[in-house]
């Protein structure tokens, strides 16, 4: 069975799910800052309408503009008002919804406080409640009107970088293997070999990083290199309608040494 076909398996989908639980479906280098960073992001808004799979969010650009999303098979159950949905552009889609999390615990207070409460207020709330990493204006605003208002906005303001969010689900996350060992297929590994990584971080990690590998008595073989083309991946899901993605340089075997 080759490496692709492993990760197509059922028994690595159930310990790719563990370690992505285990790991608070985050990235374990950059806490999906890095896979944030090009997504769009905004309040969950409602459902185009009822029993859905398309969501509405509003956007982080200080605008009534709703971003549309669509929402992958048994992942509605997780979204909820008093949470932030990530999207982007996907191919077959207008837009996917890619990752959930939780508010945090300024963001849920500020929520809780005068968007819930005040009706009036919720549609101004909900316009700028992502948009408090420069949002100056926005800021003055709430003081001319209310000035209890300082403490909260003033806080959050600070605090706009929180490397404790809580993810319901973040799709695209990669499991990578510290280690390798001959006669293994990759879910037979013990927990403490895998740990969460994010697309852009796994591949920096193997392009900088060679790998070690041991025998099944556990004996150290050697350190490799990962395909330069593939950075040990082995496949390519976007191009899997070639020959199931597989990688032209290596075969599917990953590892520069091994390629004849």
């Amino acid at each position: 069975m080759t490496y692709p076909e492993q990760l197509d398996t059922i028994q690595w989908k159930s310990k790719r799910l563990t370690i992505l639980k285990r790991d608070g479906y985050k990235c374990q280098n950059c806490l999906n800052e890095k896979l944030t960073s090009e997504l769009d992001k905004g309040l969950f808004a409602g459902y185009c309408f009822p029993n859905s799979k398309e969501a509405i969010h509003i956007d982080n650009f200080g605008t009534d503009n709703n971003m549309r999303a669509g929402i992958k098979d048994g992942y509605a159950q997780y979204i909820h008002e008093s949470t932030v949905i990530y999207s982007r552009k996907v191919p077959k889609w207008r837009r996917m919804v890619l990752g959930v999390r939780k508010l945090d615990s300024l963001e849920k207070n500020i929520f809780d406080k005068y968007a819930k409460k005040n009706i009036e207020l919720n549609k101004e709330f909900r316009r700028n409640f992502n948009n408090y990493e420069d949002n100056t204006s926005v800021i003055t605003k709430i003081l001319e009107e209310k000035e209890n208002r300082r403490i909260e906005f003033t806080k959050l303001n600070i605090e706009k970088k929180n490397s404790n969010y809580e993810w319901i689900f973040m799709l695209g996350l990669h499991i990578h293997h510290k280690y390798y060992i001959n006669q293994l297929f990759a879910w037979e590994y013990k927990d403490d070999a895998l740990i969460t990584l994010c697309e852009t971080c796994h591949r920096d990690l193997h392009e900088k990083q060679e790998v070690q590998v041991y025998n099944n008595e556990y004996e150290l073989i050697g350190k490799y290199k990962y395909c330069s083309r593939c950075h040990g991946a082995g496949v390519f899901p976007e191009y899997s309608h070639v020959d199931n993605g597989i990688c032209f340089r290596c075969k599917g075997i990953r590892y520069e040494e091994l390629i004849n």
